[in-house]
């Protein structure tokens, strides 16, 4: 199995994306070419300009063995492409201390230490898993790499600051005081660690996602047996409202943005789209990614919602719909936060009754209607047909 084999066999053997495990995981714009410009009237409404002409998918780049195992037909592959480190704000603060490294060691069977965390900060509880995984890539929050590694690296600019000192100390709200821009239509970063103008922190997040980048490289078996598919990759933390909108960002190989497209600059997931697809497969030869929406049941009916911000007629529509789907062709079913998939708690929604869509409903709430809500993330608000995947189809 290789990075190619997975992209092209997302419909077979993936499809609507589900089940996983969690290894308990910004700076200015950094797209890879200093031509593309933000403004208004981009496609589809989205509030981005791309200059760059429009390109044809990627051929295959890598350059490695071919699989011995290789099956025309396909085969069926189990892996995780939602996995935190400590690099992910909320992770740390959970007392995750696995790096990405330790994590793709993990996915391969090896064993690791966990939390609960002894008075040097080592885990004391072992952890490895029955049976290998196929693939794994490991996203971390993009939005605060670099202000995580302000906090947890001694010597660091920051590092000595009541803000840091407060986050050292873990639990629920050293979460939420760093995740507080995550909320905002229009972010902005903690003066106290990345500056004036939000830049202080960009050469510390550099260096994380050169890490994620090197660790999934090392982990990806490149020879012709093909026993385990690293793919880079990083989470876009969007929660406007407190509504999750999360998406998995994931790369078909290393032919990657020099930096990710981040909710702190790009706080609306259209414009994401159109980011990813002049940054990515317009200006990098060989670049090809999608955007994967997660844990869509706490979004409020955010995420699924028939809507098109920022349009103003049917044919940008139209083309806001068409980068939707060529950017987000996958969805998350179910993970730890329950299920995506289907609910028939909400008197709106469609479709006929299926009593096993009571399976792993994760909370309860009124009905939002046609109206979306806020709140989710904190399991509050309302609860929507859009939040589900088949409330969607079935619009």
């Amino acid at each position: 199995m290789n990075r190619r084999s997975l992209a092209s066999r997302g419909g077979a053997s993936l499809g609507v994306l589900g089940l996983g495990l969690c290894v308990l995981g910004g700076p200015a714009a950094c797209g890879s070419n200093p031509e593309v410009t933000s403004g208004s009237g981009g496609a589809g409404g989205a509030g981005y300009v791309c200059d760059l002409p429009e390109a044809k998918p990627s051929s295959y780049v890598e350059q490695r063995e071919p699989c011995a195992d290789h099956n025309p037909l396909r085969n069926a592959y189990f892996g995780d492409l939602h996995v935190h480190t400590r690099l992910s704000f909320d992770a740390y603060a959970d007392q995750t201390r696995v790096g990405p490294r330790e994590a793709y060691r993990f996915a391969k069977g090896d064993p690791i230490s966990v939390a609960p965390l002894d008075a040097d900060g080592q885990g004391t509880q072992m952890l490895q898993l029955k049976r290998p995984l196929d693939f794994v890539a490991v996203t971390d929050h993009a939005e605060f790499l670099g202000e995580v590694l302000a906090c947890i690296t001694p010597g660091a600019t920051g590092y000595d600051s009541e803000f840091c000192q407060s986050y050292r100390i873990g639990g629920p709200a050293a979460v939420q005081n760093i995740a507080i821009p995550l909320s905002s239509p229009d972010p902005k970063r903690r003066k106290e660690l990345c500056g004036d103008d939000g830049k202080g922190c960009e050469s510390l997040a550099r260096d994380g996602w050169k890490t994620l980048i090197d660790a999934a490289e090392e982990a990806y078996d490149k020879t012709a047996s093909c026993s385990f598919t690293a793919l880079i990759g990083y989470e876009w933390t969007g929660a406007t409202g407190v509504s999750n909108l999360h998406r998995n960002v994931i790369f078909k190989n290393d032919r990657v943005l020099e930096y990710p497209v981040t909710y702190m600059e790009t706080p609306k997931p259209q414009e994401l789209w159109a980011r990813l697809e002049c940054e990515c497969r317009r200006a990098i030869d060989g670049c090809e990614v999608l955007a994967i929406p997660h844990n869509s049941n706490l979004s409020n009916g955010k995420m699924f919602i028939p809507e098109y911000p920022g349009t103003s007629s049917i044919e940008e529509e139209r083309e806001q719909a068409k980068l939707r789907g060529a950017m987000e062709p996958l969805v998350e079913v179910f993970q730890h936060k329950g299920s995506s998939e289907c609910s028939y708690e909400q008197s709106s929604n469609y479709g006929e009754v299926d009593e096993q869509c009571r399976f792993e409903q994760f909370r309860e709430g009124m009905d939002c209607g046609d109206e979306t809500g806020g709140l989710g993330m904190i399991n509050s608000g309302c609860v929507s047909r859009y939040d589900f995947v088949r409330g969607a189809l079935l619009t």
